[in-house]
Order: structure tokens, then sequence, then C-alpha cells
């Protein structure tokens, strides 16, 4: 009977509580377990108590989690990203791990594992604005039994570190993908210009771009260039020129008709995920 009524609390935990499995947390930083502040008192804060070194809970205590890995952008927008690891976890609406790692690099998601048995409530039980968590509303909390606040499935915010089972690093960012974009070089004057980063938006078509992971871009380049490719610009900046067009096209410019052969800009493009 005991076991039976067991099972039936963590049949129903789990129907009211949708954080009772895995979850995931974002960060620009790394750590395990043994040093997760959940009072959160070594983080850096301005003069007002603002903390400056997250995005998630600004002011209050805890350890936020989301059960989303991505950010729901819309097909659209991942239809533009050559990166199979989006096809992994779930996008959510307005939270996800992504989202509270930042869009710098390095960035890290964690998977955090709970105790079957963590006990939640909704945000604004008694109250208490789940997103921002004073010490003594925590120490309230814990008294009555209670581990941390849950708003539907979009975030978490857990109290009690005893309920976390494992934290461990999922996915990093270490270094970018390369936004490969085509190029209207019909809209292009002058070779000095076209060559000059600053210039580059000026000529890009918007709707033809791609990002693919660093390591694949020469083989891109290759394919959708049909064999080798001069490199027009300093590819050690921030953007450059690609095209099929023969190297000595800098030196003769006028040799050559332009519309006969493909541009694309390389950049800097979006935080490249791998599994950790």
């Amino acid at each position: 009977m005991i076991k039976l009524l067991n099972l039936l609390k963590e049949v129903l935990q789990e129907g009211n509580n949708p954080f009772s499995k895995t979850a995931y947390h974002g960060s620009k930083y790394k750590f395990d377990l043994n040093s997760l502040d959940i009072d959160r008192v070594n983080l850096t804060r301005d003069i007002t108590g603002r903390i400056v070194e997250t995005a998630s809970s600004q002011r209050g205590v805890g350890f936020y989690i989301t059960l989303n890995l991505w950010l729901n952008n819309g097909e659209e927008w991942y239809s533009h990203i050559y990166n199979p690891i989006y096809k992994e976890g779930t996008k959510g609406g307005s939270e996800s791990a992504a989202k509270y790692a930042g869009s710098d690099t390095p960035a890290y998601i964690y998977q955090v594992e709970l105790d079957n048995d963590i006990n939640l409530e909704k945000y604004g039980y008694k109250n208490i604005d789940g997103r921002n968590v004073s010490k003594q509303q925590k120490e309230a909390l814990l008294k009555e039994g209670i581990d941390g606040l849950y708003e539907d499935k979009s975030e978490a915010v857990i109290l009690n570190k005893d309920k976390i089972k494992s934290i461990k690093l999922a996915y990093k960012a270490e270094e970018r993908m390369k936004e490969v974009t085509a190029v209207d070089i019909n809209k292009v004057k002058y070779v000095t210009d076209f060559l000059s980063p600053y210039q580059h938006k000026n000529f890009e078509i918007q709707m033809e771009y791609i990002h693919i992971p660093p390591n694949t871009l020469d083989s891109y380049l290759t394919k959708i260039l049909g064999g080798k490719y001069t490199i027009l610009g300093d590819p050690k900046k921030h953007s450059y020129v690609v095209s099929n067009i023969p190297e000595d096209y800098l030196d003769l410019p006028s040799k050559y008709d332009r519309t006969k052969y493909k541009f694309y800009t390389v950049g800097s493009g979006y935080q490249y995920w791998v599994k950790a």
C-alpha cells in the first residue's frame, strides 16, 4: 500500500510539475554542482544590487532552468543554419538555455537532473515573484518544504540545492559559424568599395545567406563556386569576399565581365554549438 501511495504521489507530481525530469541551464561561465551558488552571493553586482554576470533574475536568488534548448525563431530562421544540433531538444517561445547563455562566445548549456521528489509551486505562490526571489522568501519556502517555483513549461527557479542530482556540461559554443551571403554584383560600382567590410551590407542579398560550421567553409565554397575560388580582401578580417573569378581580377579588373561570376561575402555567423 505504501509503495502504491508513493507511486501515486510521483504520478501526480509529474502531472503538475513539468520540471520533475531533465532540464537545461544556459550560462557564459563554466561551473559544476559543487560550485553552484544558489544564493548568488559571489556574483558581481552593480551599486543598485543588480547582477551583471547573468541574464536570468537580475536581483534575486536561485538557480534557473528551462525545458527548452533553443530559441523559437521560426523554422525559416533555422533553415538558414546548417547545424544538425538544432534538431535536438525543444525550442521555446520566450525561454531557452541558449537565450540565457547569451549571444557571445564562449557560451555553455548544462543538463540538469533533479530529484524525483522535488516539490515545486507555481510562480505567484503566496505572491512571490519567481523571477525575483529574495533570500528571505527562499528561506520561508524551504521551511514549508517547497524546493522552488516554476512557470508552465518555460522556466523554473530551484531554491534547494540538495534536490539537484547532477549538473553536467552538455553543449558548448567556443567559436562562431561562418555566414556566407550572396552578393548582388550589379550594385557594386567600384572594386575598392566592394572589398571594404563596411560596404558589404550594401551589396549582400539579405535573403540568400547560410550559416555553416567553420570547419566546412572550404568544402562549401568549393561546391557553390564550382571548384577553386579566389579570396578577395583579407580573410583575417571580420568579413571578406570570395568569388570564382580568376585571381588576377584585382590587378586587371577591367579585363573581366563581373556579371558572369559569382560573389559571396564570408563573415562571422551565429554561435557554433557542439556537444560537449
